[in-house]
């Protein structure tokens, strides 16, 4: 899977935008003809970054590409786990809109609402009562699950510096219930291509 994001990065760090100018002439009081560019000086973006996922209870960690379009739908890749005997294994697979706030230069600001379906790896003890020894046995096991998550953020983006921080959402099993429903948060410092 880490492969696989790393291609990611450096495909979008392969792509070449060019922007031509199509915009009208205009003739000057002295004669001189000028061009006005209409071209949209705002560029898709991609990043890597390592993330932290804050919940009661727990924490995760992992590190996530976004493709980033100004004012478009985009791309949401992560990878996360809490690195624990008992873990969780997610894939994060989701669409963005990257609502821009500001453009100025080097300095950019957008609010992007992501969603999309979660894979996860669940590994869990299973404990076995037996009645007749009165012994109590475990088991490891792992189950494979299709989780939703949410995760609308903000995002500024200076340069090749990439930071981001929202309110992330997790619905195990779709399920949206108190017992089931996971409410925390996310930051995520990375480097945009």
């Amino acid at each position: 899977m880490a492969i696989v994001a790393v291609a990611f990065g450096l495909n979008a760090n392969a792509q070449t935008v060019i922007n031509n100018n199509y915009g009208s002439p205009i003739q000057s009081a002295n004669g001189q003809t000028a061009t006005v560019d209409d071209s949209d000086e705002s560029e898709a973006i991609s990043s890597f970054n390592l993330v932290y996922y804050g919940h009661k209870g727990f924490s995760n960690y992992g590190f996530t590409d976004y493709f980033l379009n100004p004012n478009g739908l985009g791309f949401d890749f992560g990878l996360r786990t809490n690195f624990k005997k008992n873990s969780n294994f997610n894939v994060d697979l989701g669409i963005n809109y990257a609502f821009q706030l500001l453009n100025n230069g080097d300095l950019k600001l957008f609010f992007v609402p992501a969603v999309g379906p979660t894979l996860r790896l669940q590994s869990y003890e299973e404990f076995n009562y037996n009645s007749k020894t009165g012994k109590t046995t475990t088991k490891s096991k792992t189950g494979f699950y299709c989780d939703l998550f949410f995760n609308p953020r903000i995002t500024i983006n200076y340069g090749h510096i990439m930071i981001t921080g929202g309110y992330y959402m997790w619905a195990p099993k779709f399920k949206f219930d108190g017992d089931y429903l996971n409410h925390g948060f996310n930051v995520a410092l990375g480097w945009a291509f």
